[in-house]
């Protein structure tokens, strides 16, 4: 879905924006829907088995969570 003000704007937000800059990165060129709130998936045959749908812009998924046994 869309995200709000504090989705995208919030404190921790900024916080984790403004560290990623003093680690010489960058905001890059906006392209689609800026209020669209990021996710990851995991697909299996076109199947969603794994999701993670961020509450902020700021948050970072466990990766390690997400891997899983591909059912046959």
């Amino acid at each position: 879905g869309r995200g709000g003000f504090l989705q995208l704007f919030g404190p921790a937000v900024l916080f984790r924006g403004i560290a990623a800059g003093l680690r010489g990165h960058g905001v890059g060129r906006l392209e689609g829907d800026g209020f669209q709130m990021p996710g990851t998936f995991v697909l299996h045959r076109g199947r969603i088995v794994r999701a993670h749908r961020h509450q902020r812009a700021s948050d970072v998924p466990d990766l390690r969570s997400m891997t899983c046994e591909i059912p046959a």
